[in-house]
């Protein structure tokens, strides 16, 4: 079976963006279960509930399962959440490598 690597990084986004990575992350890893794959193992690249990216290594036919989570996922937030007018959108990046 072959392992793959679903990678999940906000880059040098703000903790707002490095708290939406995790939720990403535990969102896929919920749906890879859900959809047959094998998850692994989770490693967390930062601090504790706000990592800068997330790994999860699955089991199983990856491509094809998790083609529809690839790419760009936008955070946006209501404007009351920074307390002052500012930025509202963050994205975090989704992709899948092979682990060899």
């Amino acid at each position: 079976m072959t392992t793959h690597v679903v990678q999940i990084s906000a880059g040098v986004g703000p903790v707002e963006v490095r708290r939406f990575v995790a939720l990403v992350a535990a969102r896929l890893e919920e749906l890879a279960a859900a959809r047959g794959l094998v998850v692994a193992e989770v490693t967390a690249h930062g601090a504790a509930g706000a990592p800068r990216s997330m790994a999860l290594y699955v089991a199983g036919d990856a491509p094809a399962v998790l083609a529809d989570e690839l790419g760009t996922h936008a955070l946006i937030a209501p404007r009351h959440d920074r307390g002052r007018p500012g930025r509202r959108r963050w994205f975090a990046a989704v992709s899948l490598h092979t682990h060899v």
